[in-house]
């Protein structure tokens, strides 16, 4: 009999929870701040920025139902400003409005393993002759 008033009691307690959903205007940077506070914060002209941010697209964008979802923009800027300042999470989530540090730790491990996937279009390894002309000038310069 106690077993089951305990269950009855848990039930009892039990609240159904309610999303209290908070819209947070995150604006794009790119479209507020001039182009060289752009190059001077991020290390890239805004050019380049959205370059990078159309190849990624379709990698970073995603399919939720939450209201709070970063833009493939504000991730692709939050990990450049994690590789352009060396700093921690928190002080990159300090410089963006209504951002975690956990949050920038998810984009910028998510811009770099995309960046990673990708890197073979762009990164070309020497091969057959000209790599033996690429070792040969390392050697000459490391001095081996």
């Amino acid at each position: 009999m106690a077993l089951k008033n305990r269950r009855q009691r848990r039930r009892r307690r039990h609240r159904q929870r309610v999303a209290h959903y908070r819209l947070v205007d995150r604006e794009n940077p790119l479209e507020v701040m001039p182009a060289t506070d752009i190059y001077q914060r991020f290390r890239f002209r805004p050019d380049s920025v959205l370059f990078i941010v159309n190849l990624l697209v379709p990698f970073l964008q995603r399919e939720t139902l939450r209201s709070c979802a970063l833009t493939p923009v504000l991730q692709v800027l939050l990990t450049l400003r994690f590789l352009a300042t060396g700093g921690f999470y928190s002080f990159v989530a300090d410089t963006f409005s209504n951002i975690s540090p956990s949050s920038v730790c998810r984009a910028v491990k998510n811009v770099c393993q995309c960046l990673c996937h990708i890197s073979r279009r762009f990164i070309k390894m020497p091969t057959g002759n000209h790599a033996d002309n690429a070792k040969a000038r390392f050697y000459s310069i490391a001095g081996v």
